[in-house]
């Protein structure tokens, strides 16, 4: 019974590798998953545990230098909503905008946010301004 116990951990460490790659989907174990695959089939054929153990770290660590490219390409995905759209509009100034103070309304395509002025200058209520970027829920605009 003891000599099943290597297999029994491994085939363990697979299953909740597994499980927590399923559930995350963010290949954040993914390589300590085929890790424990490797360790495992060395344990049908090596009693050594200190062997196994060299296999899991030395597979795991290559399959995470083959795919961490790949993995920080998909965690630094911009996700494209709507309101990128507002990029490039014109809106009107509806309260002064101030950086220092953080205020400012501006009104673009009927819908008000709160804005910012990309040089960081003050643009008085009811100027013309041009929404140059977005980040979160601000509007960084310029005077036109």
């Amino acid at each position: 019974m003891e000599e099943y116990i290597p297999l029994i951990v491994w085939g363990a460490l697979m299953f909740l590798f597994c499980v927590f790659e399923i559930a995350t989907a963010a290949l954040v174990s993914v390589w300590f998953f085929f890790g424990s695959i490797a360790a495992f089939i060395c344990a049908l054929f090596v009693d050594d545990i200190m062997i196994q153990c060299a296999v899991f770290v030395f597979v795991s660590v290559f399959f995470l230098l083959v795919t961490w490219p790949y993995a920080r390409s998909i965690r630094s995905r911009k996700v494209a909503t709507n309101v990128d759209r507002f990029v490039g509009m014109e809106g009107v100034v509806k309260e002064e905008i101030n950086n220092l103070a953080g205020s400012g309304r501006v009104d673009v395509d009927g819908l008000e946010w709160a804005a910012k002025s990309t040089d960081g200058k003050h643009i008085a209520a009811e100027k013309i301004v041009i929404v140059r970027e977005i980040r979160g829920v601000t509007l960084y605009v310029d005077e036109v």
